[in-house]
């Protein structure tokens, strides 16, 4: 019995130690997994913040910096994008139609309605001529040049007008086949219609010598053009001169009628040229960033100073004008102006945007479409016929490209 009771008192002994024990493990176990617990809030803490935060998504807005960081490079992309903006503006004001033309014999624009309209002495001068007859039913006409006394009329389907027809039938004088036309480019007794595809029409006068024929002649087999002007070239020991056609293609070279011509060489060296203008025997190019270059033979001409130029304009003699993109302009003329080479003053004029050039005049397009004009008009055979250019009255609602 004693035994037995003594085996009781041990299971019940052995019990509570059991449970003693196994208490001390769940409670040791538990506060493991408080203390798990504790150190895995520690990981998630940050969740509180997040609810108490505007944007519910703290992730997304932390991913977005590594994506502005990585668009970062793509900053110089556009700046140099933007930096290219004045080329594409410089080439498009350049290429935009002449909507003004001064000659020697009159002045014409084109109105904002697509009309022309034409300045000239009526009277008995030899040189006064209808133009109200000639072009009072040009229509749809977006841009205007000159060949000797006649003028040439480009309308915006690519077709060119003429009053040439008015008298000669001519076919050197034919511009009624002329079709895609972008541009018109006239000097003296030549010229020419720049085609959508880079090919040349021409045209010359009867007056014109073998040398101006030939350039018009040879212009018309060139290709990929985008700008042409005419310049002066020695053809004989007696000083007399002949035209010279200069053609800039698209890929940035410059060809000529005369193949031999001595400025080629020097002429080729130049880069980023996107428009051309002539200065008696030498050349001048418009760079993309606005500054000017020109051959050696332009002398006395300084161009070194001559920034933020978005078009030239040349007489084709003595003076060449730059036109700024604030509206002002610059010159340069030689120091062999006469009366009838570049004698009249243009300085100071303001808010332009195109101008035309003969020898003995000059008019200025301002951009709320009225002309400014200086010279004089040659109504016959010498200065005895000339009269002061005054378009204020007429020239008004231009059109301005």
């Amino acid at each position: 019995m004693e035994m037995k009771t003594t085996r009781k008192i041990f299971n019940y002994t052995s019990a509570v130690i059991f449970a003693v024990i196994m208490v001390f493990i769940l409670t040791a176990c538990g506060i493991d997994n408080d203390s798990q617990k504790t150190k895995g809030d520690k990981g998630p803490a940050p969740e509180p913040v997040e609810t108490v935060e505007p944007s519910p998504q703290p992730t997304p807005n932390a991913d977005a910096a590594p994506d502005k960081g990585q668009n970062k490079p793509e900053a110089p992309a556009q700046e140099q994008e933007q930096e290219e903006e004045p080329e594409a503006s410089t080439l498009k004001l350049e290429m935009r139609p002449s909507t003004i033309f001064a000659g020697r014999y009159f002045i014409a624009g084109v109105r904002t309605d697509g009309t022309v309209t034409v300045y000239n002495e009526d009277g008995h001068y030899l040189y006064a001529r209808d133009w109200d007859e000639l072009v009072g039913d040009w229509t749809n006409v977006v841009a205007v040049t000159g060949v000797h006394l006649d003028l040439l009329g480009l309308r915006e389907d690519g077709t060119v007008l003429n009053t040439i027809g008015s008298y000669s039938t001519d076919a050197r004088y034919n511009t009624e086949s002329w079709t895609d036309v972008i541009a018109l480019r006239g000097t003296g007794l030549v010229a020419v219609g720049i085609k959508s595809d880079g090919t040349v029409e021409g045209i010359y006068t009867n007056a014109a010598d073998i040398y101006s024929s030939g350039s018009v002649m040879t212009a018309r087999r060139w290709t990929d053009i985008v700008d042409i002007c005419f310049g002066y070239q020695p053809v004989s020991f007696f000083d007399q001169r002949g035209l010279i056609a200069y053609g800039l293609k698209s890929d940035g070279s410059i060809i000529c009628s005369k193949e031999d011509n001595e400025i080629l060489d020097e002429v080729n060296n130049w880069t980023d040229i996107v428009a051309i203008v002539a200065l008696d025997l030498g050349l001048v190019g418009l760079k993309s960033d606005g500054t000017v270059v020109a051959s050696s033979n332009t002398s006395p001409h300084d161009f070194s100073d001559w920034t933020d130029i978005v078009a030239l304009s040349s007489d084709t003699y003595s003076r060449i004008v730059g036109i700024k993109s604030d509206g002002t302009i610059v010159t340069s003329k030689s120091d062999e102006v006469t009366y009838d080479t570049g004698s009249y003053d243009i300085e100071g004029w303001s808010d332009i945007v195109a101008v035309s050039q003969s020898s003995i005049n000059a008019a200025g397009l301002r951009s709320d479409g009225t002309v400014v004009t200086a010279g004089v008009l040659r109504m016959g055979p010498n200065s005895w016929f000339d009269v002061k250019v005054d378009t204020s009255e007429l020239m008004t609602n231009i059109m301005v490209p």
